[in-house]
């Protein structure tokens, strides 16, 4: 399952070591929704191999040797979740943080009203996705 989220910056400037800050975003998110499922992914006694992985979408950057200037105030993050039920956990996490001005170090982020949940579409063209799902949604 693939998500999509929408942030805005107060300022267009972004630090060059901003995977942390995303990662820091991600477990805010995820401890504020539930301690229990924060707890599943982030024990501090051992590694966990996480089932997402993200990328974050910058228009037209201008990378300097601390900081990353762009070109408006908005970027995007692309995430991809292997496991469902921790797919629809991070949506609800995220959902939760919708509108809200989140401040982690550097940055100020406001995240905006759009947290798109996209599915992958089987080689048959049917969406087999939306049936897991409704297991943990209703």
């Amino acid at each position: 399952m693939r998500l999509k989220l929408y942030f805005e910056l107060e300022n267009e400037k972004m630090p060059i070591q901003y995977r942390k800050n995303i990662i820091s975003f991600i477990k805010a998110s995820l401890n504020e929704y539930s301690e229990g499922e924060f707890k599943k992914l982030y024990d501090g006694n051992k590694p966990i191999i996480k089932p997402y992985t993200f990328s974050v979408f910058f228009e037209k950057p201008q990378f300097e040797k601390e900081q990353i200037i762009l070109n408006s105030k908005t970027f995007e993050i692309n995430m991809a979740v292997a496991d469902y039920e921790v797919a629809v956990v991070l949506y609800n996490s995220f959902n939760h943080q919708k509108n809200k001005n989140v401040i982690i170090k550097e940055l100020n982020l406001n995240n905006e009203n759009d947290i798109i949940l996209f599915s992958s579409i089987t080689k048959t063209g049917k969406n087999e996705v939306y049936d897991e799902i409704e297991k943990y949604l209703w």
